[in-house]
């Protein structure tokens, strides 16, 4: 079975050979995967780009890992060149019929130029946190427009892995094709490459106990100026270390060329672009924050740190994927609600 999977960064090769492992166990079929790496130049820098491509080996034994990152901004402008980049999408691939296709997301023009070279294959929808559901809008706040999936786009797809979109609002139609990934699986799935991760951290004092801080880049969407980013983070620092506490703050890759924070006493600060779940995996961590991240549901379910979502006082609390994030954490509350008999 000749399988294409679509990724544009390490989360997602690391999602999408969870799902490969599942197609093998299933179809009892052998494999031959095609890891095909694209991405905007705003959403994949040149930096992340080869980091991606240096570590989705780490994930998968593919076949080929293919570039594709040149092209995605043109076909993603008016007039962009689809004829081209579909070329060199058939050039990479050569003359192998591709199965099936496995993607985070069918809908943007980069993915749809994929998903039209390959019109009889299968589609396999991997969850890849908010990006890959449709969220409900705000109001008529037009800050509140996100990218959607629509019915018709679920309707090409034969199945969806969801490691959050259970616990996400997403609608009946989503829900009905999907299947969640177990959490012990998922987390044996990150413990087969633990020793390798391991190595990478190793500057990390594996026997303190951490506060993680998720950094996000609002600022770069001119939704929250930089200083107020910083500002956020720096007084979440200031007041875990002046109780005592230790803290990991994982910068978010596009602010790699402009940190928000600098070093200071108890502050671990990594600027890497490994998925965050490894941390878990490799450390104590007993709280999360972050003002927007798919990563504080994943680690409340995988590993029971308690989330928090932070800069309520500002616009980002005006997006539409901020509040659907924020319902589906307070779900995950326990309910203090409820009689005991």
């Amino acid at each position: 079975m000749n399988v294409l999977v679509m990724v544009c960064g390490l989360t997602e090769a690391l999602n999408a050979s969870f799902v490969l492992k599942q197609l093998q166990k299933t179809s009892g079929a052998d494999l031959s995967a095609i890891c095909l790496v694209y991405g905007r130049r705003v959403s994949m820098p040149d930096a992340l780009r080869h980091e991606t491509l240096q570590y989705c080996g780490l994930f998968h034994n593919w076949a080929s890992i293919v570039d594709l990152c040149d092209l995605s901004d043109a076909i993603a402008t008016p007039g962009g060149e689809r004829n081209q980049y579909s070329s060199n999408i058939m050039s990479a691939i050569g003359e192998q019929r591709i199965d099936v296709i496995v993607t985070h997301s069918p809908d943007k023009l980069p993915e749809r130029a994929i998903l039209q070279c390959f019109p009889e294959a299968r589609i396999i929808l991997f969850d890849n946190g908010l990006d890959s559901h449709v969220p409900r809008t705000i109001a008529d706040d037009p800050w509140s427009e996100v990218r959607t999936i629509s019915r018709s786009d679920f309707d090409q797809i034969d199945q969806a892995w969801y490691l959050v979109g259970d616990l996400l609002d997403i609608p009946p139609h989503a829900k009905a094709i999907g299947k969640v990934m177990a959490t012990e699986e998922y987390i044996a799935h990150l413990g087969a490459f633990r020793s390798v991760i391991a190595d990478l951290y190793a500057y990390i004092p594996a026997h303190e106990t951490y506060s993680l801080i998720i950094g996000s880049s609002f600022y770069r969407s001119k939704f929250i100026t930089f200083e107020e980013e910083a500002s956020l983070y720096k007084s979440l620092v200031d007041k875990v270390t002046g109780e005592g506490g230790r803290v990991i703050f994982k910068e978010h890759p596009r602010s790699f060329d402009r940190p928000l924070l600098q070093a200071q006493d108890n502050l671990i600060i990594i600027r890497d672009r490994l998925p965050i779940e490894f941390l878990a995996t490799l450390f104590s961590i007993e709280k999360s924050y972050s003002i927007s991240s798919t990563a504080l549901l994943i680690l409340k379910k995988l590993f029971d740190i308690e989330p928090t979502l932070i800069g309520q006082e500002t616009p980002v609390y005006r997006l539409a994927h901020v509040h659907l994030l924020f319902n589906a954490i307070e779900r995950m509350r326990p309910r203090t609600d409820i009689q005991q008999t």
